[in-house]
């Protein structure tokens, strides 16, 4: 069967593959790198995309999508990262409440069993036993 996605690097667009692109980190990296092996494997003449896969320890769904955008979208979009869905979380904590947390940490892991920080105030208290309300 033909495939519909052919890879075909020029020598300019080859030499961008053998050096995997500007890797922004160790991740994006080897994601990058991974998917420069896979055009270059494609390149080659290898049309199977279960032996490549195989090959490159990928799965094959991720070595059609990476064939598709380089015929679709070109070598650059085939390498680079596409935006997450979610994108960046908002922060659940503001710079202060971190820091207070920070602190209470030490606190928080001496006690066992306290179910609130005034039991774990009362913990520490007690001379780090487990504390009862009735204590107070």
């Amino acid at each position: 069967m033909k495939k519909k996605y052919v890879v075909d690097l020029d020598e300019s667009r080859r030499g961008k593959a053998v050096a995997g692109g500007d890797p922004q980190g160790p991740e994006r990296g080897a994601r990058r790198l991974r998917r420069a092996h896979t055009l270059l494997l494609a390149d080659e003449g290898r049309t199977d995309e279960e032996e490549i896969a195989r090959g490159l320890h990928a799965g094959v769904r991720t070595i059609e999508r990476t064939r598709k955008r380089f015929v679709e979208e070109g070598l650059g979009a085939a390498l680079s990262e596409r935006p997450r869905l979610g994108g960046a979380l908002p922060r659940k904590l503001d710079t202060h409440q971190e820091a207070y947390l920070v602190a209470l940490g030490p606190l928080l892991r001496c006690t066992r069993g306290a179910r609130t920080l005034d039991d774990a105030a009362l913990g520490q208290q007690a001379g780090g036993g487990r504390a009862s309300r009735r204590d107070m």
